[in-house]
């Protein structure tokens, strides 16, 4: 087996509140891949094998961290009843197996290497075999034993005393789905969590990152940009980043091809990529702080593996696509896989006072280059550079909430962004059982956010019912906010892999991680609630961490693996206002440290596993210019998770189930105030630790094939948040009480599912249904958002050389929401109202595309 590395703000004082702002999402359809497991044939070779021995772990002592609101916080066990059930069934299962033992070894036909991952069953009893391709198996010596593994036929025979088993190879329907986005590249059935993968045909009837996302499970996204930026991961993650929120630290994680781009998801342009990963629930061990809630992960198309080819699309809405991509060899042993996608569209709103129908639109391109060298005897060296740039506007919200996607905006603000980045990965085995893999990434991101604050304009607010004449007033009702915004990261990793570990044996990695990241913001507009006009600031954020991981089998079928990481953090902040005569200039560091422990049972079902994890994120600094050097810093937030799920897969399909149950201490809370009803600008944010809450649910992913040609894919996910009840200060001088209650922009439910043909012919069709629950809008009010279902379908026909097909996405017209913000607008009442923007309405397109160098039917 090949192995490779793999809003709402908080805060105890006064008067909190929200900004104006918002944008749009688009429907998308399911993409699981089935998996195959094959009729087989073998031989058998008499041979002796060692058996394996398994051996102890010690476990993990939690940390804590102090509470600063001055209340006392309420903790709770992580559901011990339960975990120890789980783990007990384990051992009950694995137990038997150690009785009368027999062994052997299952080795590939063609070139009699071992094969890892083989289930192996006889009777009642089941295993899986090791790296070497070892197992041990009881029996009794008139049972027979069957041996089967994806890409093999399936082996029946009756027991000899030890034997070598052969299993020939055999061509699959469909490719096994690899998980790459980890220490180790990891079949998606022997994952130890909850990953939902998209692979490069799937990711072909879609545009961008925001397509995948709605209904897929456990999974949502904040508008208040062009494109999502965003996300929530089983209810966690931030809602927005705007000038004075604090640092750059994200619950959930954001890479593409090993650049960290957290946060930064605009130009997430899906040409050309070979595989998207949404890896659900703590991943800090593998990926660090920046991954509490979960990742998601993009890999490009590396040289060799789709093909040149051509794609173009035209639809409603102004939209123009094309995307270019092709093979470049250099030399015997460089190659280059270049490629380039962009498309433009209108972005779904008229602005009325200015007579346009583009003051929203998108303009977004994607330039890349991709090298693999190949220095032989396994020495591979992969680089890829891209430029991707999305110069979007932003004009989405209306003080009428106009469903029909009228603005009336004097001054659209704009959306922009600019990335240029590089990264190298260096994979050179040291020996036959060890390697060493280097992972060096850098990147420049420029972003301009801007808005206008009142969204409308003079003759809007001097018309009925609003009144406003600016002579007896005083000044004009006109608002605007704009950021300048730059970051600069570098990330280093290395690891050292081991196929056997001396003294523990199994598989272990150890390995070092460094990144520095610089971030510049210069904002102008009303700030930290008219206590500034201007905002001149930095953070430098270093991370050095350290980590290990070790997996092997301690009983026959049962592998335990164990994750830890200690990281070191700081923040240094420096920030300039017009507000104060000194500069603010603050420093937060500490030491953070997460682990992971799961068992992976191989039964006759499948594969089932537990798993215990700590997640963290680091603390940050307030940047307020008024505030004490004790309100200013905030606390790390630390999330124990603990989960089971079973993978499943079979000759027709596959399934996975995982049930989670997560708590989170020193939970960091985001609240904002409006300061002055008379400017909806005003607002002040802040980040505080305010108590503790959980989340618990399931996630269902599933697919199968119904018939020849036909297949039915379908992802749901249930979920439970509880945020502990927490007190602040309102604009008023009002003491209110939120929380207990759910969390924000964490839908209950959130599902979809559809079927997809391919006939002989070349006949294509797809139809998918999703739906997400209803869900608050921010943790600084309690306004919901409706249950809204979204249909999309398309029709086509394929050649070996080319495909175009008809589609359309929310057929049904559906207006549903994905922002609101409850504050005060509109003149002479100034009362507080809640305001939401929607998402994209009805489009139909055609998308031509063609594979270059095939020859058509």
């Amino acid at each position: 087996m090949t192995r490779a590395s793999g809003p709402g703000r908080f805060a105890v004082g006064r008067r909190w509140g929200w900004p104006a702002v918002g944008p749009e999402t688009t429907p998308f359809e399911p993409d699981l891949v089935d998996a195959s497991v094959g009729n087989t044939d073998a031989s058998v070779i008499g041979k002796k094998c060692r058996s394996m021995r398994p051996h102890p772990f010690k476990g993990m002592r939690p940390f804590s961290w102090p509470i600063t609101d001055g209340q006392y916080m309420r903790t709770y066990p992580l559901t011990p009843y339960l975990l120890l059930t789980l783990v007990g069934l384990l051992l009950t299962l694995a137990g038997p197996l150690a009785a009368q033992p027999h062994t052997g070894r299952v080795v590939d036909g063609r070139s009699g290497n071992g094969i890892e991952g083989v289930l192996v069953r006889s009777g009642e009893h089941s295993t899986v075999t090791d790296g070497t391709g070892a197992f041990e198996l009881p029996s009794s010596e008139g049972d027979s034993v069957w041996v089967s593994h994806v890409g093999f036929y399936e082996a029946r025979l009756l027991w000899p005393t030890e034997a070598v088993i052969v299993l020939q190879a055999r061509t699959l329907q469909t490719r096994e789905v690899i998980v790459q986005a980890g220490l180790t590249r990891q079949r998606l059935s022997d994952i130890t969590s909850s990953v939902h993968v998209v692979e490069a045909a799937q990711l072909q009837n879609h545009q961008h990152l925001q397509d995948l996302t709605d209904g897929l499970a456990n999974v949502h996204w904040a508008a208040g940009t062009s494109r999502p930026r965003y996300f929530q991961i089983r209810g966690i993650g931030e809602r927005s980043q705007y000038a004075g929120e604090g640092p750059p630290s994200f619950a959930v994680g954001f890479v593409v091809d090993d650049v960290e781009l957290s946060g930064l998801g605009s130009t997430a342009m899906l040409f050309d990529m070979d595989q998207v990963e949404i890896h659900r629930g703590p991943q800090s061990t593998v990926f660090g702080p920046d991954a509490m809630a979960g990742l998601i992960s993009m890999q490009s198309s590396a040289p060799g593996r789709l093909g040149p080819q051509i794609q173009a699309s035209v639809g409603g809405d102004g939209l123009v696509e094309l995307g270019v991509a092709a093979d470049v060899p250099l030399t015997p042993r460089l190659s280059a896989r270049l490629s380039y996608g962009g498309q433009q569209a209108n972005g779904f709103r008229d602005n009325a006072y200015l007579g346009t129908d583009d003051s929203n639109g998108r303009e977004e391109q994607t330039l890349r280059a991709k090298f693999h060298f190949d220095a032989g005897k396994g020495r591979e060296l992969t680089t890829t550079v891209f430029h991707s740039r999305a110069n979007n506007g932003y004009d989405a919200w209306a003080p009428d909430n106009n469903a029909d996607f009228r603005t009336y905006s004097d001054r659209p603000g704009r959306d922009e962004q600019e990335t240029s980045a590089i990264s190298a990965r260096w994979h050179w085995p040291l020996s036959s059982t060890m390697q060493f893999v280097s992972i060096t990434a850098a990147s420049t991101t420029d972003v301009e956010y801007s808005y206008d604050g009142d969204w409308g304009n003079d003759e809007f607010w001097a018309a009925a019912p609003y009144g406003f004449d600016s002579t007896i007033e005083g000044y004009t009702y006109d608002f605007f906010d704009r950021t300048l915004r730059q970051r600069q990261t570098l990330t280093h990793e290395m690891r050292l892999l081991s196929d056997r570990v001396p003294r523990l044996g199994g598989e272990g990695v150890v390995g070092v991680y460094a990144k520095q990241l610089r971030e510049e913001d210069a904002a102008t507009g009303y700030l930290f609630g008219g206590d500034a006009g201007v905002l001149d600031s930095e953070f430098d954020v270093g991370n050095l961490a350290v980590y290990s991981q070790w997996q092997r089998s301690v009983a026959p079928g049962l592998r335990l693996l164990v994750n830890l990481r200690a990281d070191r953090h700081g923040t240094d902040y420096d920030g300039a206002t017009d507000a104060a005569p000194e500069r603010v200039r603050f420093s937060t560091n500490g030491w953070l440290g997460g682990g992971r422990v799961a068992l992976n049972q191989a039964t006759r079902m499948g594969h089932l596993f537990v798993a215990l994890s700590r997640g963290y994120r680091p603390g940050g600094v307030n940047q307020h210019p008024r505030l004490s050097a004790h309100n200013r810093p905030y606390h790390a937030e630390t999330l124990w998770n603990a989960e089971s799920g079973l993978h499943v897969a079979t000759e027709r399909g596959a399934a996975s189930l995982t049930l989670f149950h997560a708590r989170r201490h020193d939970q960091q809370v985001e609240l904002s105030s409006q300061q002055d009803p008379g400017d909806p600008n005003s607002f002040v944010l802040l980040t505080a630790n305010a108590g503790a809450g959980w989340n618990a649910g399931a996630e269902l992913e599933a697919s199968y094939r119904m018939a020849r040609g036909l297949t039915l894919r379908t992802t749901a996910g249930w979920l439970l948040t509880h945020t502990d009840s927490y007190s602040f200060e309102n604009a008023q001088g009002e003491r209110l009480t939120l929380g207990d209650r759910e969390a924000a922009h964490a839908p209950s439910y959130t599902t979809r599912i559809g079927l997809d043909y391919e006939h002989r012919t070349g006949l294509l069709a797809r139809v998918t249904l999703s739906a997400t629950d209803g869900f608050f809008y921010s943790d600084s009010h309690n306004n919901e958002a409706a249950t809204h279902q979204l249909l999309y379908a398309s029709v086509g026909y394929q050649t070996s050389a080319w495909t175009v097909s008809l589609w359309g996405r929310n057929l049904l017209d559906e207006r549903y929401t994905t922002r609101g913000f409850s504050f005060v607008l509109e003149p002479p009442a100034y009362n507080e109202k809640l305001y939401v923007t929607h998402g994209d309405p009805r489009q139909i397109g055609v998308t031509l595309r063609t594979r270059i160098g095939a020859s058509g039917d």
